[in-house]
């Protein structure tokens, strides 16, 4: 479907997405990690889960949402999301206004909230369906974005990310809910879980959590479990705070997922181990000093070994070996001319800013969490700790050169193998395949940016293959409305719309003109939505419906 809905400017979406993501990661993330232990937390039933969430959210109240969250789950992503906000406000991607105790420039109102209940056939588990209605306003002024962004991505000026008020249906919403001791909490792992179950039942038993009595034992508990190619016991070696509703859920799927690793013919061993421990407390981490791996395929008689020690790993592939800490990036630059790729000195300044920037970078180990008296592996905080080590190491001006120095170096490869253009002006940019119609995508205004396109058409420097049938084809009335609209338009506006340009569409494709492929869903098979703007719904049971039933009216045209 990416087809069918405009690009717009490149530039502008990537700096919107920079911007806005790294604003929402931060700040919708700290709704679900930054209260502590000292609450018992959740409510007294599902609905008053449901209830609670979305009057929290109405007021702002992040706490009060935060509270509501599986406790183990809360203390998974606390002290990372914690110090991911504070990287983003260092690098100046945030600015100092940011906080995390509220959505800096974004308000939601949430009015007519019913909240249901539909059973999952466990007595300490349940959905949770929330209906009703949202309104939503952006004050730009106000979204805390970070000099890097403003200056690196929007060219020294803060973009206009002001929205006026927005109505729409929240299209049955569902989650998981989870008692624990008398309480509900909602929790993301479960509600993940139940979404992959479908109509098979919650098993009665799960697998058992199985820790180790040392930091160093839970990593040598895991890796012994991947020797062994055993996923039960990789399975159980994994922290239950982190892995609860993986555990629960695994009987649904283990016999398959060990079937297949047996059937992959993959023989492996890891060998030569040894471990130090660092922290102290109950997270710790366990650097591996030294390991052996070895691999091999019956089928393809290939090979592949890996021996590490003293922070070098050398890597043999099929009698192949390389050093890691041998080599030298000096030479990064001639390889790349003699290669004939990109500028050697370009390449060479890149390898520098890239080292220069990573000089100080020292990540953390495996990260363990001793629980009840058991250390097990946790590895959503391993790879948390290792995104937040890795912006740890940056400062704002080694990312600006790191910018820079990588935009010089794509903006000197060619791609297309031609003497006349590359594939990007520079970082930022434009592709000279996609020049014109990048041209038209830039335009504010719907009509100026339709007149482009079909002017671009006209004299043949877009081409057709590029740009969505919806604005090929104006002649069906939609165009407009595919440019500006589709993401907001009510059940109603949008059935309507769909039901009346459907036959334009499904009459070009019998002529030839265009091909089923190109053309949206919604005007293939427009009985197929159900009456429902697919685009704003949620409903992942409706969606398997909608594209099920539109696929099969299109393979019939």
């Amino acid at each position: 479907m990416a087809g069918n809905v405009p690009a717009r400017s490149r530039k502008k979406v990537i700096g919107a997405v920079a911007g806005v993501g790294a604003l929402l990661a931060a700040s919708t993330f700290a709704i679900v990690t930054v209260l502590g232990n000292e609450s018992d937390g959740g409510a007294a039933s599902p609905e008053a889960v449901g209830r609670q969430l979305f009057e929290a959210l109405g007021n702002e109240d992040v706490l009060g949402a935060i509270d509501l969250l599986l406790p183990g789950e809360r203390e998974t992503f606390r002290q990372p999301v914690i110090d991911l906000f504070d990287n983003l406000r260092r690098i100046e991607v945030l600015d100092s206004s940011a906080s995390l105790d509220r959505l800096g420039g974004t308000d939601f109102e949430f009015s007519d909230v019913e909240v249901t209940t539909e059973p999952t056939g466990a007595d300490d588990i349940v959905k949770v369906v929330v209906e009703g209605a949202v309104s939503t306003t952006v004050n730009g002024d106000a979204v805390p974005l970070g000099s890097l962004l403003i200056d690196e991505v929007f060219d020294g000026e803060r973009p206009d990310m002001s929205m006026d008020q927005q109505n729409d249906e929240i299209g049955g919403t569902t989650f998981a809910a989870v008692e624990r001791d008398g309480r509900w909490y909602l929790s993301l792992f479960y509600s993940i879980a139940e979404n992959a179950r479908g109509d098979r039942e919650v098993p009665a038993q799960g697998v058992q959590a199985k820790g180790a009595d040392s930091p160093e034992q839970a990593v040598d508990q895991l890796l012994s479990a991947l020797e062994a190619q055993d996923v039960e016991a990789l399975i159980a070696s994994l922290d239950p705070t982190e892995a609860e509703a993986l555990q629960r859920y695994a009987p649904l799927f283990l016999d398959d997922a060990q079937q297949g690793l047996s059937d992959a013919g993959i023989e492996w061993s890891i060998t030569e181990r040894s471990y130090s421990v660092e922290g102290s407390g109950s997270r710790r981490h366990v650097d591996i000093d030294s390991l052996s791996f070895r691999a091999s395929s019956a089928e393809d008689d290939s090979s592949v070994s890996i021996d590490f020690a003293d922070g070098c790993a050398t890597v043999a592939f099929d009698g192949d070996s390389v050093n890691t800490c041998e080599g030298d990036t000096n030479g990064l630059g001639s390889l790349f001319g003699d290669a004939g790729v990109g500028d050697e000195a370009a390449a060479q300044d890149f390898a520098d800013a890239t080292q220069r920037a990573f000089a100080g970078y020292s990540p953390r180990g495996i990260a363990v969490h001793e629980v009840d008296g058991q250390w097990y592996v946790s590895p959503l905080r391993t790879g948390f700790d290792f995104y937040n080590d890795l912006l740890g190491a940056l400062d704002k001006q080694e990312i600006v050169d790191l910018i820079d120095a990588g935009g010089t170096l794509l903006g000197s490869i060619d791609l297309f193998a031609s003497d006349e253009s590359s594939i990007l002006d520079d970082l930022g940019g434009t592709d000279p395949a996609t020049g014109a119609l990048d041209a038209c995508y830039a335009k504010a205004d719907a009509a100026d940016a339709l007149a482009c396109l079909q002017a671009g058409l006209a004299d043949g420097s877009i081409d057709p293959a590029m740009a969505p049938a919806t604005l090929r084809h104006p002649e069906c009335g939609v165009a407009e409305v595919y440019w500006t609209d589709i993401y907001s338009m009510s059940d109603a506006d949008f059935t309507a719309m769909v039901t009346a340009a459907s036959p334009c569409f499904l009459d070009l494709i019998a002529r030839g003109e265009l091909d089923s492929y190109e053309v949206p869903y919604e005007l293939v098979a427009p009985q197929c939505t159900e009456g429902i703007n697919w685009y704003l719904s949620s409903d992942t049971e409706y969606s398997d419906r909608f594209f099920s039933c539109a696929e099969a009216v299109r393979v019939g045209l």
